[in-house]
């Protein structure tokens, strides 16, 4: 599926920490970047890429790129099924072989976690998880919020996948893969 390869692609990007170009406003150092020409024009999977990197489906959009600087520890929370867990297995194989600096490892314990994967309703996300997105995530297959330092480093994250409200093995796996990508 088109659509799966350019996730694929800009998890690649994001995890490989391959940039357009990472440049400093600072009067003190050097600007290396050069400006794009009036007539650039990304490509759809580069359209694809920075719609998801800088812009925010709630809040305000932004010129910085945020990206995990550690290990990703996910513990995964709710009723999961034999397929769910299959299915999670698979993604974070995927996202691991396209990593070639961070790598994602699921663990047991949630204290040891920065990254919360809960699979249940987005009412008992919002009720037992992230209460501070009440009123903003009901109703969507998927929803995830991220922290960062200063330095755009992400240092934790908690993901939904609503598995009461969607049906179908491929709306999971698109819903999965889209919230821990």
């Amino acid at each position: 599926n088109m659509k799966e390869k350019k996730y694929i692609l800009i998890i690649y990007f994001l995890f490989a920490g391959i940039v357009f170009c990472s440049c400093n406003d600072d009067a003190n150092e050097q600007n290396n970047c050069p400006p794009l020409p009036n007539t650039f024009s990304p490509s759809e999977t580069q359209a694809l890429f920075l719609e998801l990197a800088f812009d925010q489906e709630f809040g305000q959009s932004t010129d910085k790129l945020r990206k995990w600087a550690d290990t990703i520890n996910v513990f995964i929370e709710g009723n999961v099924s034999r397929r769910g867990s299959i299915e999670i297995d698979t993604v974070l194989k995927e996202l691991n072989e396209l990593s070639t600096a961070i790598p994602i490892i699921p663990v047991t314990n949630k204290t040891a976690a920065n990254l919360i994967l809960f699979l249940g309703s987005m009412e008992d996300y919002v009720t037992l998880v992230e209460p501070s997105v009440a009123g903003i995530a009901e109703g969507n297959s998927g929803f995830a919020v991220i922290s960062w330092n200063e330095q755009n480093e992400i240092i934790n994250s908690c993901a939904c996948v609503d598995i009461v409200n969607i049906t179908g093995i491929i709306i999971f796996i698109r819903v999965l893969r889209e919230e821990i990508a």
